[in-house]
């Protein structure tokens, strides 16, 4: 299954928007995995990362549509055209996973910092997965 991903995603020429989709979901299951993976040890060890307070803990509508649904569309269609762009230079896809997750972990850290492992998690697991 791996290299039947692999062979869709990776094939030159193949659909942008499939490519978005497919790398886009699977990189969002690295988010959570890594999410609740931090929120078990923030629970344990008490390091601050989840909310501080029951307020912060509530989630509207406009909050899930705008987190969970609109942000990783759009940055999805952003990350899959810079990863267009690198797959044109000499780098690996290995190193372009990598430059990419820390690019992309810093862009997010500068809004939280634990943001960082999150997105380099969610990278990871895609360069594990395809």
């Amino acid at each position: 299954m791996q290299a039947k991903l692999r062979s869709v995603l990776l094939k030159k020429g193949s659909p942008f928007a499939l490519y978005c989709v497919f790398a886009g979901g699977i990189a969002l299951l690295g988010s959570f995995i890594i999410l609740a993976f931090i929120y078990l040890i923030d629970s344990l060890f008490n390091f601050g990362w989840g909310p501080s307070n029951e307020a912060e803990a509530v989630v509207t509508f406009a909050d899930f549509f705008g987190y969970i649904i609109l942000a990783p569309v759009i940055e999805t269609f952003i990350l899959g055209f810079f990863i267009r762009l690198l797959l044109r230079t000499k780098l690996t896809h290995l190193w372009i996973c990598i430059v990419s997750a820390i690019g992309w972990g810093a862009l997010h850290a500068l809004v939280e910092t634990v943001n960082f492992l999150v997105q380099f998690g969610a990278f990871l697991f895609l360069v594990i997965v395809i």
